[in-house]
């Protein structure tokens, strides 16, 4: 009876880690990203040659407020426009305590405003549309 109950504990116990090594598999590429960046102590939006409206996904850490914008220039296509001599805005970080997924520029648009940036949509006397970002006074 002894040696049945190690088989099934055995059993079990190889059946929980082929488990966890699907997983693991299936969500390679967002675990990597993840350790990469808590490796490297920061964290990072997820870039690609052509994010036009593509979402993304934030892993957690200290982000540079220059990527969130320059996230958004991506996203909307539009033009980022900014005081880049405010060292708030060009040296400014953000730390995001938990990851984001599915994110879109109302989402980024929402995280800078709650850390004290404000984005407007401006519109140039030609028509064209751009965004500018403010450090809130």
């Amino acid at each position: 009876m002894r040696h049945r109950g190690r088989t099934i504990a055995l059993g079990t116990a190889i059946l929980a880690l082929v488990a966890l090594g699907t997983a693991l598999f299936v969500a390679r590429d967002r675990v990597l990203t993840s350790l990469g960046a808590w490796w490297r102590g920061r964290s990072s939006l997820e870039r690609a040659p052509d994010l036009k409206g593509k979402r993304v996904d934030i892993s957690p850490g200290e982000i540079e407020v220059a990527e969130f914008l320059r996230f958004l220039g991506d996203y909307t296509g539009l033009p980022v426009i900014f005081d880049s001599n405010d060292p708030r805005i060009a040296k400014g970080k953000i730390i995001l305590a938990a990851p984001m997924e599915d994110v879109d520029a109302n989402i980024v648009i929402a995280v800078l405003e709650a850390n004290g940036y404000r984005v407007k949509v401006d519109v140039l006397p030609g028509g064209k549309r751009t965004l500018r970002v403010e450090v809130a006074r």
